[in-house]
């Protein structure tokens, strides 16, 4: 390569870089950029143009992460490699030419699609799927069906083209019967089930690639049909999992790290004016044991080794460090922002550098993110030596947030774009520095606690704030009883907001119901419940008590609420978030406040039911056809008691009609007139004769005859309920 005097900075455009052709560029792009000496920055957005696909799926923010799409055009680096192709695969060519179209007067080269009045390079995708298609007619397959994809998609497209010519050329009649288009990831196994019911003649499938191959061995295998001896699959990249497959997968190969490393010299041509006029990269059939033939070669020894035990568990034990410390600071907010970058070394990062906006920008799915920002350089690392950034140097551009005195400018280097994000919110970036490859598989748990971290930074922020105001106010307007009263119906409808209270919270969901209701005895109050998915296969259950009334109570709530939830959505059994939540909840305690949590998480798919108890009312379950119970456990002191606290994990395993009610002590301890308490025998009572009602009937009913038992006596207490039922699989 001709020497130059500046070492260009060049971005890679890519969709989810957990996906293997993702992944694989990426790699080939960095090693090809470190020969070539140029810096590049990663910018792993997912999928653009299936905002309303999947909802089904629960994939509702996935349009999030493309807000780095728009970073980078507004970076203003020197140039851009964007896989089109892949990011924008549900799009038509007019819809991809706006997209490249969006990012700018910055130099664009297209990958894995060819855009009118761009550069480009792709897969000569004719080639393999000829070959493949000319081999299996040649020993004797006759009815091939083709799992095409997008056919939007010009990769899907000259793939599909290809596959009917040969069918000609071969003499063999076309079937559009023997055509899906599909998904192309891992929900294209909803588009195989149905292709297989209506083609049980196939005698080979051919796939767009290797994942959507790999869900068509799972929906033959639901039907007992065998792999390589009923019928032959083959995939499209020759991914490495295919030789892990049983069969092994026959696959056509496509380089995607040689797709990236040309990328990169192309882009490097281009910038030192060296004409550079490659459009295409090879592809070829690889025959495996999923088609197999009289005259197929022996594959050998699959040479694949499994990590080691230790090595797994010294990756899963360093990644709960990273998740530990990132929500392991203080009160001072502004330290915390170099804090949370501390453990990034543990899990392969050599460098990393925190970018907040000036306020969290909202940003809803058809939405245009704004460019023209501002972004505060709050910390970075290098390795575990943490620097905070002096306020007044703080405020930078998008584009000097990649060319900054602080970045390592006296080597190459290569980054990872992070999106710091919390549904509707958008907070920041991170650029982190991978130390190697493996570090791809970190970046969503980067994102996600990262992410958790600044936000809870931000509403630690914010509450300070509202506290000062609360101070300012108290102590200037005690005098101004009718516009606290105000403020403090506010304060409740805010407290209020809080709480999932729109019912069913879960329309799209027949394995389990759920409902739950919060009166406070003042108009603000301590108790507060929550209900959230994991993800697709667990969700979490919470009922807490704060102990205290009123503003100080309600803030704690806020307070603990938010942590439970950031930790609980970051990993971790219910024990090891209780515990986690509580040490930092005995940080600057000075109002020595205290909470009891029960707190579970459901796995939705088994009924496997773990939970930990922090001092909180025994919760009340009612198997199918049986009455309800007490269910009396191990109980802990609550949160904020007492630092250094072992809560402890139990175990349940819920069956199809079970049900859990959860409660605070505004039940049982309710008074009547008299100073009688409800208690929790005329509690069981009253849910056992009346055993069938709904979850929302079961509340509003035991609500009642707590309300009728009380009369006019003055409310002891918040009064909470929560009633989830699991229906599992057969609803």
């Amino acid at each position: 390569m001709a020497q130059h005097e500046k070492r260009y900075n060049i971005g890679l455009l890519i969709a989810n870089i957990t996906d293997a052709f993702s992944n694989d560029i990426a790699k080939g792009a960095i090693r090809r950029a470190a020969e070539l000496d140029a810096n590049l920055v990663i910018f792993p957005g997912k999928y653009i143009g299936i905002q309303n696909k999947y909802e089904q799926y629960d994939i509702k923010y996935e349009y999030q992460y493309n807000v780095l799409f728009d970073i980078a055009a507004a970076a203003e680096l020197d140039y851009l490699i964007t896989a089109v192709g892949t990011i924008a695969y549900a799009y038509d060519g007019d819809q991809r030419k706006a997209f490249l179209d969006s990012l700018g007067n910055t130099p664009v080269l297209s990958v894995a699609s060819e855009i009118e009045g761009y550069d480009f390079l792709q897969y000569d995708n004719r080639a393999g799927v000829s070959e493949t298609v000319d081999f299996l007619i040649e020993h004797g397959y006759k009815n091939i069906g083709y799992m095409v994809g997008n056919l939007n998609n010009s990769e899907c497209a000259e793939r599909f083209e290809a596959y009917k010519e040969s069918l000609e050329r071969n003499g063999i009649r076309y079937r559009e019967q023997y055509i899906t288009e599909c998904d192309l990831a891992h929900e294209s196994i909803y588009d195989a089930r149905p292709f297989l019911e209506r083609n049980p003649e196939l005698d080979a499938i051919l796939c767009i690639n290797d994942i959507v191959a790999s869900k068509v061995y799972e929906a033959l295998a639901e039907k007992g049909i065998k792999v390589g001896e009923d019928i032959a699959v083959i995939g499209f990249d020759d991914q490495p999992f295919c030789r892990a497959l049983s069969p092994e997968m026959s696959s056509i190969r496509a380089d995607a790290e040689m797709l990236g490393a040309v990328s990169v010299e192309k882009a490097v041509n281009f910038l030192n004016k060296i004409p550079d006029d490659r459009h295409y990269v090879k592809t070829s059939f690889v025959q495996r044991a999923s088609c197999p033939t009289d005259d197929m070669p022996q594959t050998g020894d699959k040479g694949h080794k499994k990590y080691a035990v230790e090595k797994y568990e010294e990756r899963t034990h360093l990644e709960n460090i990273f998740i530990r410390d990132t929500m392991m600071f203080g009160g001072d907010t502004e330290k915390s922002y170099s804090e949370i970058l501390k453990q990034l070394s543990c899990i392969g990062a050599d460098t990393g550098y925190l970018y907040v906006y000036e306020k969290p920008i909202g940003h809803r799915v058809n939405d245009t993110f704004p460019r023209n920002i501002h972004l505060l350089f709050k910390s970075y690392c290098y390795g575990k030596t943490l620097f905070s950034v002096p306020e007044n140097e703080q405020k930078l551009t998008v584009p000097e947030a990649f060319d900054n005195i602080h970045l390592p400018n006296d080597r190459r280097r290569t980054f990872i774009a992070v999106d710091l994000y919390s549904a509707e919110n958008q907070y920041g970036i991170a650029l982190v520095e991978p130390g190697n490859e493996s570090f791809f598989d970190e970046v969503e748990l980067v994102t996600y606690q990262l992410s958790s971290a600044v936000r809870t930074i931000d509403a630690l922020k914010n509450q300070n704030i509202l506290l000062a105001e609360l101070d300012r106010k108290n102590r200037n307007l005690v005098s101004e009883n009718e516009r606290i009263a105000a403020e403090l119906g506010v304060a409740a409808k805010i407290q209020s907001d809080m709480l999932p209270s729109v019912f069913p919270a879960f329309p799209g969901r027949t394995d389990f119901d759920i409902y739950a209701t919060m009166t406070p005895a003042k108009e603000i109050g301590g108790d507060f419940y929550d209900f959230f998915l994991i993800d697709d296969d667990r969700i979490a259950l919470v009922m807490a008590d704060v102990s205290g009334k009123g503003v100080p109570a309600a803030l704690f709530m806020v307070i603990a609420k938010t942590l439970i939830h950031d930790r609980a959505m970051g990993g971790g059994t219910p024990a090891e978030v209780l515990s986690n939540v509580n040490t930092r909840l005995c940080e600057n305690n000075a109002s020595s406040l205290f909470v009891t949590v029960w707190l579970a998480i459901i796995d939705l798919s088994t009924g496997l039911m773990t939970y930990s108890n922090a001092g909180h009312e025994y919760p009340v379950f009612r198997r199918a056809g049986s009455e309800y119970e007490i269910a009396v456990s191990d109980n802990c002191p609550p949160l904020a008691a007492a630092e250094n606290i072992d809560y402890y994990d139990e175990q349940m395993k819920l069956e199809s009609g079970d049900r859990v009610l959860l409660y605070t002590d505004g039940v049982p301890e309710a008074k009547s007139a008299k100073g009688t308490r409800f208690g929790t025998d005329l509690m069981l009572k009253i849910l056992n004769s009346n055993n069938s009602l709904p979850a929302s009937d079961t509340i509003k009913l035991l609500r009642a005859h707590v309300d009728e038992f009380t009369g006019d006596a003055s409310p002891f207490d918040d009064v909470t309920i929560l009633c989830f039922d699991y229906f599992g699989n057969e609803q």
